[in-house]
C-alpha cells in the first residue's frame, strides 16, 4: 500500500471519531432549554385523551343553536396566552378576548391561561366565570381551587360531561413548572402548544357534531390571506366545509410536527444561538447595549416572566426601523425575534447606525432565513403559512394550528441562555 493510500483510512477514522465526539458533546444551553420544552411536548402527547374529552365537552356548548348567534368562545387570563390565541394565523376567528367576567353568559366557553394555576387571580377568574354559567378550561402548570358550576351550565351539558367537571372546570396541564428564580421558564411555549393542540381537537369535534367548521385565520402575509380573512369576519361558520379528522388526530399531528420543527432547530441552529450569545457578551464587555426586539403575539409578554435585572437584554418596545438611529449607538447589538422576515429595513438601519443584528425568522419562499443580511441569520424552522394541519377531502385552503409563537418564545429564552453562559 502506498503512503497516500494508507492515509485515506486514517483520515476517514479521524472524521468518524470527530463526528462521534460531536454527537457525544454536552448539549448547549440553547439545546438544554429546547430539551425541556420537548419533554413538555412528549407529556402532552401522553395526555391526548384529556384533550379529546375536554374538547368534545366544549364543543357540546359551542355548536348549540347553529343557525343563531350561539355561545361565545373567550380567551382570558395571562396576557401572553390571550395574545397567542387572538387574531392568530391558524387560529379561530370566533375567539374573543374577555375584558370582564360580566361579559360572559351561560353556556359560553372560556379558555383560561395561567403561568401558575393555583394563584388567587386565576381562582377569582374561574369562580366569576363559573358563577355566570360558563364552562372554563384552565391551561396551567397546576390546578386551581375547585369552583361550583352553575345550574344553567349543568342543564346544558350531557350526563357524562357533567361528571367530568370534578373541580367545576376542565384542566389541561402545561407540563412545565411556573416561572421561578433564575431558571429560564418553558411555561409560555408549553401553554401555547397545549392551547393549539386543544384547539385542533375543539375544531374537529365541532365539525363532527355539527357538520360545519368555524372560520380559521390565514396568515395575512401569505398572498390572499388578508382578503380571505376579511370575507369571513363576523361569521360563526366558514362557507366552506372540509372533512373532519378523527378524534385525537389533529392534536397528535400538531404536536408531532411542532416537535419536528424544534428538533430541526436544535440540530441545525444551536451553534448560531451560541454565536449570538458570545456576540452579545462581547458587546456588553465593550460597554455596548444589547437590545431585543420581539415581534409576534405571545413574545412581547415573555420577558416579564423573570425579574428585569436578571435579563441581559434591553427589550425594545414598539420600536420601528426609522427610530433605530435615535436608539442605537455604534457597537450595539439588536436581537430580532420575528416572523417570516424582519418587518421593514431593520437590518439596513441597524447597520447604518454602526450596530450589529441577529435575526431569528423563518424566511419566505423568495427569501430564506439565511439570506436576511444580518450578522447572524438564524432560521426559526416553522413553515411558510405557519399553520401546520390541513383536513381530509374535499380539498380546501383551510389550515390551522401555528407553531411560530411556541418557537419564537423558545428562541428568546435560548438567546438568554446562551448569553448568560457566555457572560459567565
Amino acid at each position: 500500500m502506498t503512503p497516500t493510500r494508507r492515509l485515506i483510512p486514517i483520515a476517514l477514522l479521524v472524521l468518524i471519531l470527530g463526528g462521534a465526539r460531536s454527537l457525544m458533546a454536552d448539549p448547549t444551553p440553547a439545546q438544554q432549554y429546547l430539551d425541556r420544552l420537548l419533554a413538555a411536548n412528549a407529556a402532552a402527547v401522553r395526555g391526548l385523551d384529556e384533550y379529546v374529552r375536554d374538547a368534545e365537552i366544549a364543543a357540546e356548548l359551542l355548536v348549540r343553536d347553529p343557525d343563531g348567534p350561539g355561545p361565545t368562545l373567550w380567551l382570558a387570563g395571562e396576557e401572553g396566552f390571550v395574545l397567542e390565541g387572538f387574531n392568530r394565523a391558524g387560529g379561530l376567528m370566533i375567539a374573543r378576548r374577555l375584558a370582564e367576567p360580566d361579559d360572559v353568559t351561560a353556556g359560553d366557553v372560556v379558555l383560561v391561561g395561567s403561568l401558575v394555576g393555583d394563584d388567587p387571580d386565576t381562582a377569582a377568574l374561574l369562580a366569576a366565570a363559573a358563577q355566570r354559567g360558563a364552562l372554563c378550561v384552565l391551561f396551567a402548570p397546576r390546578r386551581a381551587e375547585a369552583v361550583t358550576p352553575s345550574a344553567e351550565l349543568l342543564e346544558l351539558l350531557s350526563e357524562s360531561s357533567r361528571q367530568a367537571l370534578g373541580d367545576g372546570y376542565l384542566f389541561i396541564a402545561a407540563h412545565a413548572d411556573p416561572p421561578r428564580g433564575g431558571e429560564l421558564p418553558v411555561t409560555s411555549p408549553a401553554l401555547a402548544q397545549s392551547l393549539w393542540a386543544f384547539t385542533g381537537e375543539l375544531v374537529t369535534a365541532m365539525m363532527r357534531s355539527s357538520g360545519r367548521i368555524p372560520p380559521i385565520f390565514k396568515s395575512v402575509l401569505v398572498p390572499g390571506g388578508r382578503e380571505r380573512n376579511n370575507a369571513r369576519k363576523g361569521l360563526r361558520w366558514d362557507p366552506q366545509m372540509a372533512g373532519a379528522l378523527p378524534a385525537g388526530l389533529a392534536a397528535r399531528k400538531y404536536l408531532a410536527k411542532l416537535a419536528n420543527s424544534m428538533r430541526r432547530l436544535r440540530a441545525s441552529q444551536a451553534w448560531k444561538f451560541t454565536r449570538a450569545g458570545r456576540l452579545a457578551a462581547e458587546v456588553m464587555a465593550a460597554d455596548g447595549t444589547v437590545y431585543c426586539e420581539l415581534v409576534g403575539h405571545m413574545p412581547p409578554s415573555v420577558p416579564a416572566q423573570v425579574p428585569e435585572h436578571v435579563l441581559p437584554f434591553t427589550v425594545l418596545e414598539s420600536a420601528t426601523p426609522e427610530e433605530l438611529p435615535e436608539v442605537l449607538s455604534p457597537g450595539d447589538l439588536v436581537l430580532y425575534v420575528g416572523y417570516y422576515e424582519p418587518f421593514g429595513p431593520w437590518v439596513e438601519r441597524t447597520h447604518e447606525a454602526g450596530a450589529r443584528i441577529v435575526t431569528v425568522v423563518s424566511g419566505t419562499p423568495e427569501r430564506a432565513a439565511s439570506a436576511m443580511g444580518a450578522d447572524i441569520n438564524i432560521c426559526g424552522c416553522w413553515p411558510w403559512g405557519d399553520a401546520l394541519i390541513g383536513f381530509y377531502p374535499p380539498e380546501t385552503d383551510i389550515r390551522m394550528l401555528p407553531p411560530s409563537g411556541v418557537i419564537q418564545s423558545a428562541a428568546f429564552w435560548m438567546l438568554v441562555a446562551e448569553t448568560r453562559s457566555a457572560v459567565d
